[in-house]
């Protein structure tokens, strides 16, 4: 994969970005926003701020930033970006809200409402990207998160305003092409609710990987799909192709659980799984068979949490997980907004070699997949 050097942020003279209005396209879309204090160190922000710093540093006239939270319909107030800008403004004095992107005024850094408050965000539509387009001189993707989604703002900006990459979007690009030319062995740990939306990775894995272990609903879904009896829990049935798959000596699945069973957290092993148990989390003779061959490994990806860590009952086998592989050697890379809220609750963040903020991208990115946020930018020689 070849990189197009002019149009990374890192190449671009500050003498260019001098008295010129730059729209910036981020992801602040955090869902969580219970620990309001810790905003500033979500991943998401904290990793964009190098680039605003870095425009601000130029003088610009103004810097317009632009983000979605959710999937709201029209205007919801539990979907605002106002949080993010109390937030911001600890750092940015400066920093003025708008509430409509045709109503920023004049100061030099202004942060817009939810994108997606306006119809045209998701619809994609070109009239709404031309006028997204027309409030500025230069366009930055700082979402690299947001480059699978065919949104206005990430794939018709950059068709009418010079466009270039800000250096969270490139260090996302730079580390995850790594994963196509693994050193091995290399092991990939999958977790999250639906298996269906990391087939297609499964599919380049199984051809890449040493081992691929799975775990949360995923592997529900696989024991589901295998026959095996998984009670109430959550899962996809009937996946095509998932067989085939499963079938490979390279896959691995848990072999024991801790289910809520009437009301009480109760230990099963598989074969054992009663039609009213709900699996919320591995068990502890699974993540021993893991460890062992996770051990050596110099190459590691994890994406998805194993169980509900959300609930104390059943976050045992993220946080263990989570901290065996902080300790292993090698290049590890974790990615996924679960995965990440995972992590900060075990301040584990900074023990990875990378952390990507993407999901969904991520995903389709590793899956050999041509995202649309990459191609608008025309950022790969292909």
């Amino acid at each position: 994969m070849q990189i197009n050097q002019k149009k990374l942020l890192r190449n671009i003279s500050v003498s260019f970005l001098k008295n010129k209005k730059i729209l910036v396209r981020v992801d602040f879309n955090i869902e969580n926003f219970k620990e309001i204090g810790t905003l500033l160190k979500h991943p998401r922000i904290k990793k964009t701020l190098p680039t605003i710093n870095f425009l601000l540093k130029a003088k610009p006239k103004q810097i317009i930033v632009i983000s979605h939270r959710g999937q709201p319909r029209g205007r919801d107030a539990k979907l605002s970006l106002r949080p993010v800008y109390w937030q911001l403004r600890r750092i940015y004095k400066n920093l003025a809200f708008a509430d409509r992107p045709d109503n920023l005024g004049n100061a030099p850094l202004v942060l817009v409402e939810n994108i997606r408050f306006f119809k045209g965000e998701t619809e994609n539509n070109v009239r709404f990207g031309k006028k997204l387009a027309s409030l500025a001189d230069i366009y930055v993707n700082e979402a690299f998160s947001m480059s699978h989604r065919h949104n206005a703002s990430v794939v018709q900006v950059p068709k009418y305003v010079r466009s270039f990459a800000g250096f969270l979007f490139e260090e996302e690009l730079k580390n995850l092409a790594k994963l196509f030319s693994p050193k091995h062995p290399y092991g990939a740990v999958l977790g999250g609710a639906k298996i269906s939306t990391k087939l297609p990775l499964l599919k380049r894995l199984i051809k890449q990987a040493d081992c691929i272990i799975l775990g949360g609903a995923l592997a529900n879904s696989a024991l589901s799909n295998l026959g095996f009896e998984i009670g109430r829990s959550l899962a996809e049935k009937n996946i095509r192709g998932l067989k085939s798959i499963l079938k490979n000596r390279k896959v691995m699945l848990p072999a024991d659980f801790y289910v809520l069973s009437q009301g009480r957290k109760q230990k099963r092993f598989l074969g054992n799984l009663q039609k009213n148990d709900c699996i919320y989390d591995i068990g502890p003779l699974s993540l021993v068979n893991f460890f062992r061959v996770l051990r050596g490994a110099k190459t590691i990806i994890w994406n998805g949490p194993v169980g509900l860590f959300e609930d104390k009952r059943f976050s045992n086998g993220t946080f263990i997980l989570a901290c065996y592989l902080a300790g292993l050697r090698g290049f590890r890379v974790v990615g996924g907004g679960e995965t990440l809220m995972a992590l900060e609750q075990t301040r584990l963040l900074k023990k990875f070699d990378f952390v990507s903020t993407a999901g969904g991208a991520m995903l389709e990115f590793l899956a050999g997949k041509r995202l649309p946020g990459i191609e608008a930018l025309h950022l790969i020689k292909h």
